[in-house]
């Protein structure tokens, strides 16, 4: 007899397996992406490979998703943002500028589940920088 829920933890990792790492990246390294909302696509790769791993564990996709963890935390600029947008146009009121906040969400999603999962210091790093960033920029008398 099959194992239905064996089948879709298999099916869950050959599809996170098959993901564009290079395409997921690609709007952090070279700011800004091809379209407002493409950093979100990373942090919740991130997510759901972490999702995956704690129910069926995979050598290959634990590998990737330490390797893109590891990628996207190397992208992030010193005042802790980790979002799509050139320098002008980051966290503004302006046409199409409302996804940056959206990105910023997914990221600490995605690095906050690698951090429970992993225990990585980076991780939660990462995610205490964007905090700081958000509550430096939001809020009362902020934006």
């Amino acid at each position: 007899l099959r194992d239905p829920d064996l089948d879709r933890e298999r099916h869950a990792a050959r599809r996170l397996l098959e993901a564009d790492e290079e395409r997921m990246l690609a709007g952090f390294r070279n700011r800004p992406g091809e379209q407002a909302w493409i950093g979100e696509h990373v942090g919740k790769f991130l997510h759901a490979a972490t999702l995956a791993l704690e129910n069926a564990p995979e050598p290959r996709l634990r590998a990737k998703r330490d390797r893109v963890a590891d990628a996207l935390i190397e992208c992030q600029e010193p005042d802790g943002y980790l979002g799509t947008y050139v320098p002008d146009k980051r966290f503004g009121l302006h046409p199409g500028a409302d996804w940056d906040v959206w990105v910023h969400k997914y990221c600490l999603l995605g690095l906050l589940a690698v951090h429970r999962h992993t225990g990585d210091p980076k991780a939660l790093a990462a995610c205490r920088r964007i905090g700081d960033l958000l509550t430096r920029t939001f809020g009362p008398g902020k934006r």
